[in-house]
C-alpha cells in the first residue's frame, strides 16, 4: 500500500488580473502554503519518495519549492536536492535566495572523509611523531 503525499493549496492559483490587492494577506498565503509545502517534504524524504517530490515540485513551482526548502535543515535540503532530477535541480537552485545557493554549494564541496579514514590518518600521523620522538631520544 502507498501513501500520496501532496501539501494542500491554501488559496486558488490566481492570474494577474484577480491577484489580491494585498501584499499581506498575498505574503501570509505563501507562508502558509510553504509551510505545508515543508511538512509535505519533510514526509516524502523521511520515506525517500523521489516520485513524491517531483509531484511535489510540479505542483507548486520552483519558486514556492525554494521557499519551503530554506526552511527545512541543511541535511534536508541536501537530500531533496539530491534526489531531483539535474533539470529540476537546477530549476530549484535558481529559485533560492543567495544565501541559501551559498550554504548548499558549501555542504556540497567540503565534504569530509569518513570517519574511520579519518582516524586512521590521526593514528598514523601519531605514529611517525612517537617514533620520530623515539629514534631521537634513543641517539
Amino acid at each position: 500500500m502507498q501513501h500520496v503525499i501532496t501539501a494542500l493549496r491554501t488559496t486558488p492559483a490566481t492570474t494577474p488580473a484577480t491577484a489580491p490587492v494585498s501584499t499581506r494577506a498575498s505574503r501570509t498565503s505563501h507562508t502558509t502554503r510553504a509551510s505545508t509545502l515543508q511538512l509535505a517534504l519533510q514526509a516524502a524524504i523521511a520515506a525517500r519518495h523521489t516520485g513524491q517530490l517531483h509531484t511535489l515540485l510540479q505542483q507548486h513551482g520552483p519558486d514556492l519549492f525554494a521557499h519551503a526548502l530554506v526552511a527545512l535543515t541543511q541535511r534536508q535540503q541536501a537530500d531533496v536536492l539530491s534526489l531531483l532530477a539535474a533539470q529540476e535541480r537546477a530549476e530549484v537552485y535558481r529559485h533560492l535566495p543567495a544565501h541559501a545557493r551559498r550554504q548548499w554549494l558549501q555542504s556540497a564541496t567540503v565534504a569530509r572523509p569518513p570517519l574511520r579514514r579519518r582516524l586512521l590518518c590521526a593514528c598514523q600521523r601519531n605514529w611517525h611523531w612517537l617514533r620520530a620522538t623515539l629514534r631521537s631520544s634513543q641517539a
